[in-house]
């Protein structure tokens, strides 16, 4: 298992008697399905075609109840993280473990969707052939066990934990875990699917979600700046046991059985190691030299207002893809034109705007660059999070509007810096340190320079 997982709290909780109890449910059902069946193969000849019909309905029924009726095998994730994960909203911090906990009120979007048909399962049913994730009917709950169900991560200390919560609860702000199972008859395989911050199926007047037959795409998505999109998939390629391959109940009831020295079921369950899809700016500002200082204190300069005013806002993800995997996770635009619009360099650790902390669309709370006359110190001013270059191939433009006392009347003014990458392009799941250094000449100006956080590239920006 890898470092910092831990089975759910859900499959601690789950005692032996539960197990049992849901055994014997599955003997009990089972027996029923092959009631039918004989019942179905022992139809007298003199029965006319509708009675036939009638009974062979029975049969089917039956063995699709035994199907997608929950099995003893609770569904269990755990949490993984690459070596580039970093903050999304502000809670959203990975230890030195890259172990982290969801925000209050934020949680994952989980989809456990059903990716290929199980060696034994019957043949004659098109439903497993075509593995369609757009199906109704009966065989949807088989097919796409879960949909969008929230879930959110919580830090036990030594791991982070992905907790199953109850949709019909969270209307009415409760939080109460839900254990989801596995189905008992092992028809399909099933791969799992996640992204962060999860959506209801309806935004106002937009529905968010879409299914086709292969894909499931997240196709609303509109940020303000203060928000990360995540996406992580849980998959095996494990091979040990042609007849259930992962993830289903089978599997996991085979591989407790064939542990070896060291080895626990926790293991070989699904675990989501979550990418971040956006780019982060950091913005940092100081005064250029203490004699910079004494003067921009005298003058006192200060930063009104920050933003970047070309941004595209609205977008799209790609939650799962059945057929083609380079497609799995990739955040494009939003529909066929691009829309954009300002954002505001938001408050460090929170989600509102740095520059305008009530609300009200009107600017507060400036930021003096000098709170004394050798003051030097780099003060964080905020961030952003942004699509990046391979979604939206343009030059970010920084705007900083100072305000600073020229001849005894107070000057604002509106700085414009274009924020242009290296080679590479703005990449997913990077930090960028926007510096901005102010001197105090004749004529105020500012000096930028910007730190690629992967590279450690500067760009300097006169």
């Amino acid at each position: 298992m890898a470092e910092g997982l831990t089975p759910s709290a859900q499959t601690e909780d789950y005692t032996k008697n539960e197990k049992t109890e849901r055994m014997n449910k599955y003997l009990f059902i089972l027996g029923t399905s092959v009631m039918a069946l004989f019942t179905a193969c022992s139809t007298d000849s003199g029965f006319d075609a509708e009675e036939v019909a009638r009974q062979e309905k029975e049969r089917e029924a039956a063995i699709l109840m035994a199907a997608i009726s929950d099995s003893e095998v609770p569904i269990t994730i755990g949490t993984g993280t690459r070596t580039n994960f970093g903050v999304t909203r502000a809670p959203l911090e990975p230890d030195a473990n890259g172990l982290f906990t969801t925000e209050a009120g934020k949680y994952l979007g989980v989809f456990c969707l059903a990716v290929g048909k199980q060696t034994g399962a019957p043949a004659n049913i098109s439903a497993l052939n075509s593995i369609d994730w757009k199906v109704e009917g009966d065989y949807r709950p088989l097919i796409v066990k879960m949909s969008n169900v929230p879930a959110k991560v919580t830090h036990n200390g030594s791991y982070s934990d992905v907790v199953f919560l109850n949709e019909t609860d969270l209307a009415s702000s409760t939080e109460t875990p839900e254990t989801w199972f596995y189905p008992m008859n092992d028809w399909v395989r099933y791969n799992f699917y996640a992204y962060y911050p999860r959506q209801e199926v309806t935004v106002g007047n937009n529905t968010t979600l879409t299914f086709s037959q292969n894909q499931v795409l997240e196709k609303y998505y509109e940020i303000d700046g203060s928000q990360d999109i995540l996406w992580g998939m849980g998959t095996s390629n494990d091979q040990s046991f042609d007849d259930a391959l992962p993830y289903c109940a089978k599997y996991f009831r085979k591989k407790t059985a064939t542990l070896g020295p060291g080895e626990t079921i926790a293991d070989y369950y699904p675990v989501f190691n979550f990418d971040h899809k956006l780019t982060r700016f950091d913005f940092n500002i100081k005064a250029a030299s203490a004699d910079d200082a004494a003067v921009l204190n005298a003058k006192g300069f200060k930063v009104k207002k920050m933003w970047i005013d070309n941004v595209l806002y609205r977008l799209s993800l790609v939650v799962a893809n059945k057929n083609d995997e380079s497609k799995n996770g990739v955040l494009s635009m939003m529909g066929s034109a691009p829309q954009r619009k300002a954002l505001n360099v938001k408050q460090v650790s929170e989600d509102y705007d740095r520059f305008d902390q009530d609300g009200d669309d009107t600017a507060d709370n400036p930021l003096y660059v000098s709170s004394t006359a050798s003051d030097v110190t780099v003060k964080n001013v905020g961030y952003l999070m942004v699509p990046p270059t391979a979604v939206d191939n343009i030059d970010y433009k920084l705007k900083v509007e100072v305000e600073y006392e020229q001849n005894s009347v107070q000057k604002t003014e509106t700085l414009e810096y274009v924020l242009t990458p290296s080679s590479n392009g703005f990449l997913a799941g990077y930090k960028y340190n926007v510096n901005l250094t102010f001197y105090a000449p004749t004529e105020v100006h500012a000096h930028a320079t910007l730190n690629d956080w992967g590279a450690g590239t500067d760009i300097n920006l006169e």
